[in-house]
């Protein structure tokens, strides 16, 4: 909006409008030789003079500020003797930038321009009064800066790129950019070279350099071209940040991270099988995800002595005797070591090492080690050694990844040592039972069969017509022996047990057991799911049965059995109930080490067992296990 006073000329008014135009975020103000405003226009007219568009008949003096009209007036004084003026000043709430030049007229005129410059002043004054920050950004920049040739030929190398390659300017200029960076990023750096133009201007990698010093040095570069007058790529200007702590640190990250996802990805393999050997073959497996090595073996403790039981990798290299070793822990240095301090151990440089040395023959030809004990509740059970070829192989963080497998790998060790005492025991348990069985049903059996026999000849004599009874009883007494002698060697044959099915196992049990006992022994079956059964599910479920029986006969007094086999496509459940005398459920446990046994077997197949009872009225065994369980 212009406020036009009627007095000012048509060309100047013309060329005012013109400008008025071109600043419309400025106050255009037109003054006549009195100072008295001609024309007034602008956004900033309101917010700085607080005059409002319209006719007007204001003076410069009715608008300015009092304590700036004096050195105002001065510049004015100037203007109107032909010389243009440019300055600034500071009202109490704004500072104004002000332009005026003279307009040569008959009757003589100044344009003023006024633009609000504040926000302007600010950042000056700030930038100003931080002098570290500004001398920090401008002078002490410590970005890496040059110029290149689009054959990489360098023609500029600030000093943050001279002492990073510890070369002067005048050693870099004329020599290859290429020259500077690890050889396998060369390709990647051409590629992106090549990659730029008029339209693909800044391209941006992060490249490793050459090595000074002992740290690899990573820096991310930002590549912009620099254009001629025809449009084509003249130099290549380059500007790049060291990110080395950045990229260690996420390194570090990641390995840490990587490390724990190889510790939960090899417990879950480790602790996968009870066998000690297969633990022992997935541990040969598994341990290069954690750290390389050249060679490894594991060594298990018995009293003092430390024993190679498994090793990988000697083969290859061609190294004899250390498979066979078994050494006395305390007068091996790097074993003793462990041992003592429950620590890894890294010997970086074995010849030169001032740590616990390698004082075994078999090993001279190893010039790097790391090692670690395997722990189980505070018990050095083992340890794990790991060699290399190659001076300098391993570090302290492959101590420390080491240590970490090797307390994952100790409770799977563990596992498998404990299960195969306890299978160990089993098979004791399970003899001394079968030394039960031939001595309390076979060899009884027997003996009855072997008196009728000896009988037989005198009766012959005597009372001849009781003697096909005789032999009727002989018979019988020798099939109850065979068929109990039969269900022994179908329990001690595995492939027996694999082969057939549960329903066919307990009929086998059951007949074996009628010959030998008054109680009444009853199966029934629902359902066909349980033909598919795993061999750990079935031998479990037979031995509850067996046990359950033989507590039935035993210690029951029961007359009459009912075992229910109830199979469905997602759970078993076996049922056995008895009608003797029961006890108080409360107790069940005191004394009774056969129910002890049950429960056991059914949390190792992870099903659950229950037991009910009570004094007078029988008892009743339940076991229920799902397809979920044998998924697990």
């Amino acid at each position: 909006m212009i406020v036009v006073r009627q007095t000012a000329p048509t060309d100047i008014l013309h060329h005012y409008r013109t400008l008025a135009h071109m600043l419309p975020n400025y106050a255009v103000l037109l003054l006549d030789a009195k100072l008295q405003i001609i024309l007034a226009s602008g956004q900033s007219l309101r917010s700085i003079f607080q005059i409002e568009p319209g006719p007007s008949n204001y003076s410069l003096q009715d608008i300015w500020p009092n304590y700036l009209l004096g050195s105002t007036l001065v510049k004015l004084h100037d203007v109107a003797k032909g010389i243009p003026q440019t300055w600034r000043m500071q009202t109490l709430e704004r500072t104004l930038e002000l332009h005026a030049i003279p307009i040569i007229d008959p009757e003589s005129a100044i344009l003023m321009v006024v633009r609000d410059a504040t926000q302007e002043q600010k950042e000056i004054d700030l930038l100003r009064s931080d002098a570290a920050r500004y001398k920090a950004i401008v002078e002490e920049n410590h970005e890496l800066q040059c110029r290149m040739t689009v054959d990489g030929v360098l023609t500029f190398a600030n000093g943050a790129l001279c002492r990073q390659s510890q070369q002067t300017a005048d050693q870099l200029i004329g020599t290859s950019f290429y020259g500077l960076c690890l050889e396998r990023d060369v390709p990647l750096l051409r590629h992106t070279f090549r990659s730029l133009s008029g339209t693909k201007r800044d391209l941006a990698l992060e490249i490793r350099m050459r090595s000074v010093g002992a740290i690899q040095r990573w820096v991310r570069w930002s590549f912009h071209p620099v254009m001629d007058a025809g449009g084509n790529i003249a130099e290549i200007q380059g500007s790049g940040y060291d990110i080395t702590d950045e990229v260690r640190a996420h390194t570090a990250e990641k390995k840490q991270q990587d490390l724990m996802k190889a510790l939960r990805d090899i417990a879950s393999v480790l602790n996968s099988t009870l066998d000690l050997n297969e633990v022992l073959d997935h541990i040969m497996d598994i341990i290069d995800l954690v750290v390389s090595y050249d060679t490894v073996n594991v060594m298990l403790v018995q009293d003092d002595m430390a024993q190679v039981v498994k090793g990988k990798g000697y083969e290859a290299h061609h190294i004899k005797g250390v498979m066979s070793l078994n050494l006395r822990i305390k007068r091996v240095p790097h074993l003793r070591y462990m041992w003592e301090t429950r620590k890894e151990l890294v010997i970086s440089n074995v010849p030169l090492a001032n740590t616990p040395g390698l004082d075994v023959p078999e090993l001279a030809w190893v010039q790097s080690y790391v090692g670690a004990p395997i722990v189980s509740e505070d018990k050095v059970i083992g340890f794990l050694n790991l060699e290399s070829v190659t001076p300098d192989f391993f570090s302290a963080d492959d101590g420390r990844g080491i240590r970490a497998f090797a307390d994952t790998s100790a409770l799977a060790i563990r596992n498998a040592q404990l299960f195969e005492q306890a299978k160990a025991v089993a098979v004791m348990e399970e003899k001394q039972r079968l030394a039960r069985e031939l001595h309390d049903a076979v060899s009884q059996t027997l003996f009855s069969a072997n008196m009728i026999a000896d009988a037989i000849p005198l009766m012959l004599e005597k009372h001849p017509e009781d003697v096909p009874k005789q032999l009727r009883l002989f018979r019988q007494q020798t099939q109850l022996a065979m068929a109990e002698l039969r269900a022994m060697l179908f329990e001690l044959r595995p492939s027996a047990l694999e082969d057939a099915d549960i329903q066919k196992l307990l009929e086998q049990m059951i007949q074996a057991i009628g010959g030998r006992t008054l109680m009444n022994v009853q199966l029934e079956t629902r359902g066909e799911a349980y033909l598919d059964l795993t061999l750990d599910v079935k031998v479990a479920l037979y031995r509850i049965a067996q046990e359950g029986i033989n507590n039935a006969i035993q210690h029951a007094s029961a007359s009459s059995m009912l075992i229910s086999l109830y199979a469905t496509e997602d759970f078993v459940e076996l049922t056995i109930s008895d009608n003797g005398r029961g006890f108080d459920s409360s107790k069940r446990y005191h004394g009774h080490m056969g129910l002890h046994i049950m429960q056991e077997r059914a949390q190792w197949i992870g099903a659950k067992l229950t037991i009910t009872s009570q004094v007078g009225q029988g008892t009743t065994i339940d076991v229920i296990w799902t397809r979920h369980a044998q998924n697990s």
